[in-house]
């Protein structure tokens, strides 16, 4: 790993590739909901919570390398929520797709992206709980 980025993230890849997860997922949210919902008539509550969830994302990406357990309970905190989000979303649209609005999007690629949403913030709320928090004493060299 560079230097820098070692310096940044307290020497530990995972943060780093948690902190890329959050950031990607977040513009991902933006992005698709934009594109799914541009020319719809959607109520603008059912696309402001992805604007919200990825506001969150970015928040979390930010606080993930920072030190002490505060910034960490955050970041564990907007993973739940965006897990929990996502796992209803899923849910959902498996479950009763005659209520599914794709807008733009195929409802097979609206559940595909949803499912993969699921799995990826599974995985960051598990990597966000057992990575290490980043210290704040500098390491002796």
């Amino acid at each position: 790993m560079a230097p820098g980025l070692e310096r940044t993230h307290r020497g530990h890849r995972g943060l780093l590739a948690l902190v890329i997860l959050s950031y990607s997922l977040a513009a991902a949210l933006i992005t698709v909901e934009t594109y799914r919902s541009l020319g719809v008539d959607r109520p603008v509550l059912t696309v402001a919570d992805d604007y919200v969830g990825g506001a969150l994302l970015a928040w979390a990406a930010w606080l993930t390398p920072r030190p002490g357990e505060r910034s960490r309970r955050i970041v564990v905190a907007v993973w739940g929520v965006i897990c929990g989000v996502s796992l209803c979303n899923f849910s959902v649209k498996l479950l009763m797709p005659d209520r599914m609005t794709p807008g733009n999007l195929t409802p097979l690629l609206l559940q595909l992206l949803v499912g993969a949403a699921f799995l990826f913030s599974l995985a960051a709320l598990v990597a966000s709980v057992s990575l290490p928090v980043a210290r704040t004493d500098p390491e002796p060299y």
